[in-house]
Formats: C-alpha cells, sequence, structure tokens
C-alpha cells in the first residue's frame, strides 16, 4: 500500500479539499435555509427573495463542487480497481491510505448530518408555504362566497332584511 501511498497522495489530499469546500456549501445553504424559514413564519417576502437567491447561487456552487468530486472519485475508481462504475465515497474511503481514510470518513459523517439536517428543513419550509398557501385560498373562498350567498342580517331596527348589495362582508351596525 505504500507505493499508492506516494503515488496517489495528492488525489486523496484533493478529494479532502473538495469535500470540505462542499461541506461548507452545505453548512451555508443550511443557514439560509433557516433564515427562510423565519422568512416565511414572519411573513418578511424582501427576506424571503434575498434568501431564495443566496439559495440558487449556493445550490449551483453546490452542483459544480460535486460534478469535481465526482470527478475525482471516477479517477480513484479506476486508480483503485474498484469494480463499481460509481462508487460510493465509502468505498473510498475503505481503500485510502489510513490518514486520508479518518479525514474522509469525518467529512462523509458531516456530509451526511448536514443533508439531513437540509432534508428536514426544507420539509418545514414546504409545510409553512403549503399552510399559508391553504390559508390565503380560504380566506379568498369566504370572502368570495360571501359576496355571492344571499344571507339575512339584522338591521338598524332589529329586524331581519336581506343583505345589501356589495362587497361587505361585515356589517358593523348594531
Amino acid at each position: 500500500m505504500e507505493p499508492m501511498r506516494e503515488n496517489h497522495e495528492p488525489m486523496f489530499k484533493d478529494l479532502v479539499e473538495i469535500i470540505t469546500k462542499e461541506l461548507v456549501l452545505y453548512e451555508s445553504l443550511l443557514t439560509i435555509l433557516k433564515d427562510k424559514q423565519n422568512a416565511i413564519i414572519s411573513g418578511n417576502i424582501k427576506n424571503l427573495r434575498e434568501n431564495i437567491r443566496e439559495e440558487t447561487n449556493i445550490v449551483q456552487e453546490v452542483l459544480t463542487i460535486t460534478a469535481k468530486r465526482d470527478n475525482y472519485v471516477g479517477i480513484l475508481n479506476q486508480i483503485l480497481d474498484i469494480s463499481d462504475q460509481k462508487p460510493k465515497l465509502k468505498t473510498i474511503i475503505e481503500r485510502s491510505p489510513s490518514d486520508y481514510s479518518v479525514k474522509l470518513s469525518n467529512l462523509r459523517y458531516q456530509l451526511k448530518n448536514n443533508l439531513n439536517q437540509i432534508t428536514i428543513t426544507n420539509k418545514e419550509n414546504k409545510y409553512l408555504l403549503n399552510s399559508s398557501i391553504e390559508q390565503v385560498r380560504g380566506m379568498v373562498n369566504l370572502f368570495l362566497s360571501a359576496e355571492n350567498e344571499p344571507e339575512e342580517i339584522y338591521d338598524v331596527n332589529g329586524f331581519m332584511t336581506a343583505r345589501g348589495a356589495g362587497n361587505n362582508v361585515l356589517n358593523c351596525q348594531i
């Protein structure tokens, strides 16, 4: 294993650097998703738009770095003579030199943890947005149906009369 370590150590070093950059991007994405969640809850549309813009930029960076990581994994796949077409990072870690194995294992654990947190936060944000949309739809339907239904109300004299024409949802007369 020593000749492989000497010849291919730069590849493993580069892979560690790439995954570290990827991890930083996922941590930034998680922070933005949490800010996005706060913007959704508070109804701050300006911050929500800003978060979406930042999220889009980070996702593009993640896609770029992921492609680079996949390229390195493919090269290491050939060097290490792994039979899988697209080996998992775990397989590469098992075949890497011991000092890189530990680093890569830690990075893999952190990546998995961040990706799980991102998934949870995205599900929470989806729920919040869907709930908000349903609430708005409910209010719109309430206002639209209030205009179309001929309801009787009490007039100023205390008698039941037909609802007045117009867009009045509430009659504030006592």
